[in-house]
């Protein structure tokens, strides 16, 4: 939740820099050898007890694997 402005403060670097390593995590962590070891998704066939019990979410929410800053996967 941090902002580029906070990791400049904390690792005393310039926006440009903070940009270009952020890239380049972005970039490893979504690498095949990277993803494909560490990245492991629910099964299909799992929903939630708190979505499944609920009436108000599980007619929305009942195939959601999960969410990204508010995106539902």
């Amino acid at each position: 939740g941090a902002t580029n402005r906070d990791m400049q403060e904390h690792f005393q670097r310039s926006a440009d820099t903070i940009s270009k390593i952020f890239l380049c995590l972005l970039d490893m962590t979504i690498s095949p050898w990277f993803y494909n070891k560490y990245v492991h998704l629910p099964p299909d066939d799992l929903v939630p007890p708190k979505i499944q019990a609920d009436p108000k979410f599980y007619p929305f929410f009942k195939d959601c694997q999960g969410a990204i800053d508010g995106t539902h996967i």
